[in-house]
């Protein structure tokens, strides 16, 4: 099964950005957000990665609901639409869950109010 082949072979890390603004003002001093990449990226000759496609599921969860044998075998085999023999894939944890940055890491009633309005889109990461 396809799935449990890229649960092995998926590069797990974790980005760290040192203040994170949220919308509502609030700071974070460090954020960490975890993620899984699938996949080699490939650079144009300025060296920008050509093939990256960044998944961000519609309910709050951890890269790893994406490689469930039921939607990776569908989506990531060889000859799909997202062939990761392809595309360079990035599949992130939600704020709060997996490797990313949430409440119990110590700040608990403290952590910033957040959402995903805009997530990825600009240094505002939450609502």
């Amino acid at each position: 099964m396809m799935g449990r082949g890229l649960c092995r072979t998926g590069r797990k890390a974790s980005l760290s950005s040192v203040i994170s603004q949220f919308r509502t003002g609030e700071v974070l001093e460090e954020m960490n957000l975890g993620y899984t990449t699938l996949g080699t990226p490939k650079r144009d000759s300025l060296g920008a990665v050509t093939n990256a496609v960044l998944l961000l599921h519609g309910t709050t969860g951890t890269g790893a609901s994406w490689l469930q044998p039921s939607l990776a075998d569908t989506i990531f085999r060889p000859g799909q639409s997202l062939d990761a023999e392809n595309y360079y894939l990035i599949l992130p944890d939600s704020i709060g869950l997996g490797r990313s940055s949430k409440p119990s890491d110590g700040l608990k009633g403290r952590f910033p109010h957040y959402g995903y309005q805009r997530y990825g889109g600009g240094p505002v990461l939450g609502s």
